[in-house]
């Protein structure tokens, strides 16, 4: 039978069974090309998802930084953050919190690299950072990759001890000149740093040697602890540290016949070695990782000695025992350095394990009393805090040689008492 004429008289076309399948044949490819199409590119959106995710990990895993140097002078909070990570990072891309306020770098003071206005920070570079802010009690540093370090802030460890030259109170005072006066039960006759809470209470702890060579500390609070009774320490400068890294800080001294002790917080007290005459301080003097107690031998040599009893020399002989500091990095190279009276010019040398490394000659006297540390003029780095011939309180910038007086928020030269000095 024929096709039945179209409209136009003609015959219609017909469309076979067959066609149909090879145009929803046809209609089925090109869904699955485009399918496949999809789930690969969904692969390769996948995969770089998955490479990004991974470089991520490996930027995080590669990024470390740490706080440190806090300080805050006449209402400057200044602070040092060290990139401590296997990558190099971003300045702009780094993030600032204190009290949980976010700073924009707009708001700072200071934001430099070694001193250098950049935006790279390099591995093992220091990031200076000066800022104001009201009463801060904690900092935060976030890096470009999520990485932060958290600080919080005791403001009360950045200060000297002294004993006044007034009426013998012990004493400690900050940068911003703010005093603090500890009732102790006994007459001073030396003093250690305010840089520890020994007793692990939540407040800072000052040791001192008293009037009858009992060795104790004493915080703001008023609380205060005899460490060892005995009556034979020497009135020398004292040290403080987790020297020995087993958990808890220690205070270290001489007693007897020149034997170099510490004593844990609890007066228990163990014998470092013999032929100590005093004390310098605590800390990574040799920069191998552990930490070391210096201290002037019965010669007048400056040595150190670890927990493993590795014992080195400095070469460096000391005009007075009593006339030396503790270690921090004063001249802001990345080591430790001790400071100590210059007997010859009366000036203040600086050692560190290697031996000599700098002479300072200040326009007055400096006197044979032992030496503190903070950083007073806020550039980062600690100054050495030293008494003058007029019993004054004075800071040395070993970078630059500066030196100022200090002065307590009323304005008043801070005047010591020479024999127990500063720390």
């Amino acid at each position: 039978m024929g096709e039945p004429p179209d409209a136009t008289g003609g015959t219609r076309m017909g469309f076979s069974t067959s066609g149909a399948f090879a145009v929803i044949g046809f209609a089925i490819l090109l869904s699955t090309a485009a399918f496949v199409g999809v789930m690969q590119n969904n692969a390769e959106l996948y995969a770089d998802a998955r490479e990004d995710d991974v470089t991520e990990w490996q930027e995080q895993g590669e990024t470390a930084v740490e706080i440190s140097d806090t300080n805050l002078t006449l209402g400057q909070l200044v602070f040092n953050v060290t990139n401590t990570g296997g990558s190099d990072l971003a300045v702009d891309h780094t993030d600032v919190l204190v009290n949980g306020s976010y700073y924009p770098q707009s708001d700072m003071d200071d934001v430099t690299v070694e001193g250098v206005d950049t935006d790279v920070w390099r591995v093992e570079d220091r990031l200076r950072i000066a800022l104001r802010s009201p009463d801060p009690t904690r900092v935060k540093v976030v890096t470009e990759h999520g990485v932060a370090a958290l600080q919080p802030l005791d403001l009360r460890r950045t200060r000297v001890s002294y004993v006044a030259d007034g009426d013998g109170s012990l004493r400690t005072v900050t940068p911003s000149g703010a005093v603090e006066t500890y009732a102790t039960s006994a007459t001073v006759d030396a003093v250690g740093p305010a840089t520890h809470d020994v007793d692990d209470d939540g407040r800072v702890d000052v040791p001192y040697v008293t009037a009858s060579d009992e060795l104790r500390m004493i915080d703001d609070g008023g609380e205060e602890t005899v460490l060892d009774p005995g009556g034979t320490v020497n009135a020398t400068h004292l040290g403080v540290g987790d020297w020995d890294a087993d958990g808890t800080v220690e205070v270290v001294y001489v007693r007897g016949q020149g034997t170099l002790t510490d004593v844990e917080p609890d007066g228990t007290a163990t014998t470092i070695l013999s032929g100590a005459a005093s004390v310098a301080g605590v800390g990574d003097f040799d920069d191998d990782g552990d930490q070391d107690v210096v201290y002037v031998d019965s010669a007048g040599e400056l040595r150190y000695v670890d927990a493993a009893d590795n014992r080195a020399t400095t070469g460096v002989t000391v005009s007075d025992e009593n006339a030396t500091g503790r270690p921090a990095d004063y001249d802001g190279d990345g080591l430790l350095e001790v400071p100590h009276q210059d007997g010859g010019d009366q000036g203040i040398d600086l050692a560190n394990d290697a031996g000599a490394d700098g002479t300072f000659t200040p326009s007055y006297q400096v006197s044979a009393a032992s030496m503190g540390a903070f950083d007073w003029d806020g550039d980062g780095t600690v100054d050495v805090v030293h008494v003058d011939g007029s019993n004054e309180l004075r800071a040395l910038d070993a970078r630059s040689g500066d030196t100022w007086q200090i002065f307590d928020s009323d304005g008043a030269v801070v005047v010591v008492q020479p024999e127990p000095g500063a720390a």
